[in-house]
């Protein structure tokens, strides 16, 4: 899974990186909250289409 992420993650910032992360990590930690769990593909996608919506946020790269 962390080669896959790597993959994908190539054309992101580490600051980017990193800001996602600490989301993951802040998740894992209020699992209760999350009824079913996601895949890591699953997630890949939210990051993307959430980093898609804030570049159009910021008029668009």
């Amino acid at each position: 899974m962390l080669e896959f992420r790597c993959e994908l993650m190539r054309c992101v910032t580490p600051e980017e990186a990193a800001e996602w992360d600490e989301r993951m990590a802040e998740r894992r930690s209020r699992r209760v909250r999350v009824v079913l769990p996601t895949t890591p593909i699953e997630e890949q996608v939210r990051a993307w289409r959430r980093r898609q919506r804030q570049a159009v946020d910021r008029g668009g790269q």
